[in-house]
């Protein structure tokens, strides 16, 4: 589980800012918080962020997706420059950095990583058994600072790049005290962003065809929010060198004898009742013929239940609400509050939605609001907002501007001094005259 990200000089973010999954010293819905044993805290199963556009909501899931690509995925050779994404109003010659802490069975984890876009500057791994910190190890650039006489820590920095993470080499050697650290940053988290919404959907497609009570359960959850969906018809198709190019989603599997190219044609069968009771049937082509809403549908819940599979798991989400019913957001949330948190489980998330600022299905910090301060976003939860009571309407308070982190629109509706009416008005009756015919 995290317990908090922490970020300095990323995209509009500069200073640092951090998101905390701790629960604060608030008698709120304590039947969700996750006891790990560990100095008294307690962890929140949800954080949701709010805030107007542009103000940097997306900027620190977007971090946390940096901080697990240059950990986990980023495999450079030596002159590959590492991805970097500074604020642009600071200054350049600042590096980025990330801090994660983090609980791995029993066992918590801090890792930071400093850099810029031409090496790691300093990195650094500790972990606190008995609820005391010891370090597993300090980087600074392509030194071992601690413990500073370790020779199989030394010999696997001589393999490191400068521009590569030590926690990943370290992981690949199999560096027991790095490798269970490394294992669950590459393993338990999970994105669902937007500028990768659109996810490969081979997984799904084999779990429908080949695990019946995964099915049973998507097909209930279709039933239960009125998609009349009652069943999928799939057929998985080995395709040619010569056909393949004839298929829009083609997915590649790696077997002894090479790579093979599969594809699949997917129907979803739909019954309705018509006026005098009598059940009518059809199939449908989910690629052109199923809404948009079904995709997100289908595509939201099965993220939501691979995710939460595995112990531990974070989906972090852009977001959450777009193309679903508020209903169906509902749902959501109250699985992860009530059923993932047995599991460990976690979720942050984006919406505009304040249907969801809702002090009696969250505690304040559990809602987060991002604002732009001299071009900077800073993050604060509502529990940092003084003056806001556990009873209160927080969606009326939001809106009204009492948290900030809302547009400011009285720039824009700058009123006329002759006629007392905004200039909007007169924009919008000047068009209506215009373009509406008077009636005769």
């Amino acid at each position: 589980m995290i317990i908090d990200f922490s970020v300095v000089n990323f995209k509009s973010i500069k200073d640092r800012q951090t998101i905390s999954f701790i629960a604060g010293p608030i008698n709120e819905h304590n039947d969700n918080l996750v006891d790990i044993n560990f100095k008294d805290v307690k962890l929140l199963p949800i954080i949701s962020l709010y805030g107007k556009n542009g103000s940097g909501k997306t900027n620190m899931l977007s971090a946390m997706r940096a901080f697990y690509n240059i950990v986990v995925k980023f495999r450079p050779h030596i002159n590959n420059t590492i991805p970097y994404s500074p604020n642009k109003y600071y200054n350049n010659n600042h590096d980025t950095s990330f801090r994660l802490r983090y609980l791995v069975n029993k066992t918590v984890y801090e890792y930071f990583i400093s850099y810029n876009n031409q090496y790691i500057s300093k990195e650094e791994l500790y972990y606190y058994p008995n609820g005391s910190k010891r370090t597993i190890f300090e980087r600074n650039q392509q030194s071992i600072v601690k413990p500073s006489k370790n020779k199989e820590l030394k010999t696997l920095l001589d393999r490191t790049r400068p521009n590569r993470p030590f926690i990943s080499v370290a992981s690949e050697f199999n560096y027991q005290l790095v490798k269970e650290a490394f294992d669950y940053i590459s393993n338990n988290l999970n994105f669902s962003l937007q500028v990768n919404r659109r996810k490969p959907k081979n997984k799904i497609w084999e779990r429908l065809l080949n695990d019946v009570k995964f099915k049973r359960l998507i097909l209930d959850l279709l039933k239960k929010f009125d998609f009349d969906i009652i069943d999928f018809e799939i057929e998985k198709i080995i395709l040619s060198k010569e056909t393949f190019m004839n298929y829009n989603e083609v997915y590649f599997n790696k077997q002894d004898e090479g790579l093979s190219a599969i594809s699949y044609k997917v129907q979803t069968l739909h019954e309705i009742i018509d006026k005098e009771g009598k059940a009518i049937q059809t199939y449908f082509d989910y690629n052109t013929e199923e809404s948009a809403g079904t995709h997100s549908f289908l595509e939201e819940i099965t993220e939501i239940i691979f995710s939460f599979e595995q112990k531990g798991n974070i989906l972090i989400i852009d977001e959450l609400d777009l193309s679903l019913h508020p209903l169906l957001l509902r749902y959501i949330i109250d699985i992860f509050q009530n059923e993932f948190t047995k599991n460990r489980s976690q979720l942050l998330f984006t919406t505009h939605n304040t249907e969801m600022l809702n002090l009696n299905l969250f505690r304040r910090d559990q809602i987060y609001l991002v604002d732009r301060n001299h071009g900077y976003s800073e993050y604060y939860s509502l529990f940092d907002v003084k003056g806001v009571r556990s009873e209160e309407n927080a969606r009326l308070g939001y809106l009204k501007g009492r948290y900030g982190a809302v547009p400011n629109l009285n720039d824009v509706l700058i009123h006329d001094q002759h006629n007392n009416r905004s200039n909007i008005d007169s924009y919008l009756k000047e068009v209506h005259n215009e373009f509406i015919p008077k009636k005769k």
